[in-house]
């Protein structure tokens, strides 16, 4: 049956992609992403490079901790003791999150409408795009979860207040608090807090703070540089005790998410070849016959690689596409003479807010 839409149509669909599309909330896969967590992690590709199969080494620095005496116990004759320059740490295999394959006809691409071909492919790719960020995101939560150290030595979290309950304003000195629970660890370097929905709070409210009633500016209380993300939840990582949210304060360059493109057969974190809205299948058969069409997609909001495949059944006079990554989460391990089971991450539980009673 034709497709009457006309250029009239109440909502075109090209405007739904470009301005109203769904986008997952996938804060964690943001946070991984971003400038803020520092440059992009430098590993190098060893063994048979097809993804599942694959093998990747990162070189470490090894810590020198021995303990240290009084300058006259030290004698020039003492034997010196070896140390160890560098670690190499191996990681096997990638993680792959595929779309199904999908499919639709010539006739069907030809008879769409007011709409172009290269929009409705690309939104449909967009929309596939999301859900695997969300599959991997929620996985990278759970992972991180698994992987948060202690606070200080045998204290595996403890609880924060992020918004004042009574004044709903962020809560003050709770960034100082966070920043010295990793100085007292040995870490000056201010964490990246990823969390529930009071991470958001506490984020937005600072914008828009100024002095309370004591004469504090809330207005200067550190972010932190805040990611949300809706898959920290009581799923994937349940906070100590029932009814609080959780966040996550993250030192920038431990958590890394990195890819490999099957397409491209290369090894990268971040690589851009097309971009999602110049897919159009019906440029294969007008221009040089071509029944496939094998390239990568980069991800808009968080550069990540997508593999994407375009075939065309030329006997049937069908499409079928499908779009996937290869990624691996790899958390590396921290250098110096820190104590043994801070990693980098570290989990707090949150105050929960008084529910709002109308009257």
């Amino acid at each position: 049956m034709a497709n009457e839409c006309r250029p009239n149509i109440q909502a075109r669909l090209n405007d739904l992609y470009q301005n109203k599309v769904y986008r997952s909330n996938v804060g964690t896969l943001d946070f991984l992403f971003s400038p803020v967590n520092g440059s992009e992690l430098q590993a190098e590709l060893v063994g048979r490079p097809d993804g599942k199969n694959t093998r990747y080494a990162v070189t470490v620095r090894e810590s020198v901790c021995d303990a240290v005496s009084d300058c006259s116990e030290i004698a020039c004759t003492d034997a010196p003791t070896a140390t160890s320059m560098t670690s190499c740490l191996y990681y096997d295999s990638f993680d792959c999150t595929s779309s199904k394959w999908f499919k639709a006809g010539i006739s069907q691409l030809r008879d769409i409408g007011s709409e172009s071909v290269m929009n409705v492919i690309s939104g449909h790719v967009m929309d596939q795009m999301g859900k695997i960020k969300d599959s991997i995101d929620a996985a990278s939560v759970v992972a991180i979860n698994t992987a948060a150290g202690d606070i200080a030595s045998g204290v595996a979290t403890k609880t924060i207040k992020l918004i004042d309950d009574t004044t709903k304003a962020p809560a003050w000195m709770v960034d100082s608090e966070i920043k010295t629970d990793f100085m007292d660890a040995g870490f000056n370097e201010s964490p990246v807090l990823v969390g529930s929905r009071q991470v958001k709070y506490f984020a937005d409210s600072i914008s828009r703070a100024g002095m309370n009633n004591a004469g504090l500016n809330l207005g200067q209380i550190d972010t932190l540089n805040a990611f949300y993300d809706i898959n920290i939840n009581s799923t994937n990582a349940a906070p100590t005790s029932d009814g609080n949210e959780v966040a996550f304060a993250i030192l920038p360059q431990v958590a890394n998410m990195i890819t490999w493109s099957a397409n491209a057969g290369i090894f990268a974190s971040r690589q851009s070849s097309i971009g999602a809205t110049q897919i159009d299948p019906l440029r294969l058969v007008n221009t040089d016959g071509s029944t496939f069409l094998y390239t990568t997609i980069t991800d808009p909001a968080t550069g990540m690689v997508f593999d994407f495949d375009l075939v065309l059944d030329a006997r049937c006079k069908e499409f079928q596409w499908r779009v996937y990554a290869y990624h691996k989460l790899i958390i590396l391990p921290l250098t110096g003479c820190k104590f043994a089971d801070f990693n980098g991450i570290v989990k707090y539980d949150v105050c929960p807010l008084t529910a709002t009673s109308c009257p």
